[in-house]
């Protein structure tokens, strides 16, 4: 069972070329369009995988909105890859993104922006 499941993750995975987000819900969450097949596309919840943005509650409230204006600024820069194979418990595609070598969460983490 174990291996047919993960035959099955495998078969699901894809990279696709985004040219703009939608909205930016916080440091390592956005929404965004993509294309699924020629023309058909989607609007989907992206979660940054492996990093956590400080959040934007009242504690940490400042520098959550740091890393949100850093994944704003970073993601306006141009068209970047997204390259994904699950989806997390809410829903939403757990997704690398990249700009050919430069990677946003690697970016947040330098940054400071990530715990």
């Amino acid at each position: 069972m174990m291996r047919i499941k993960w035959a099955l993750t495998l078969l699901i995975c894809w990279t696709v070329l985004v040219e703009k987000p939608i909205r930016v819900i916080d440091g390592d969450t956005f929404v965004t369009e993509v294309a699924i097949w020629h023309d058909l596309r989607a609007v989907e919840r992206v979660r940054l995988f492996a990093v956590d943005a400080h959040e934007m509650k009242k504690d940490t409230l400042v520098k959550g909105t740091l890393a949100k204006n850093f994944t704003i600024a970073w993601l306006a820069q141009g068209p970047f890859t997204l390259a994904t194979c699950y989806k997390d418990s809410f829903g939403r595609i757990l997704a690398t993104v990249k700009r050919g070598d430069d990677d946003l969460a690697d970016k947040l983490r330098k940054a400071g922006h990530a715990k």
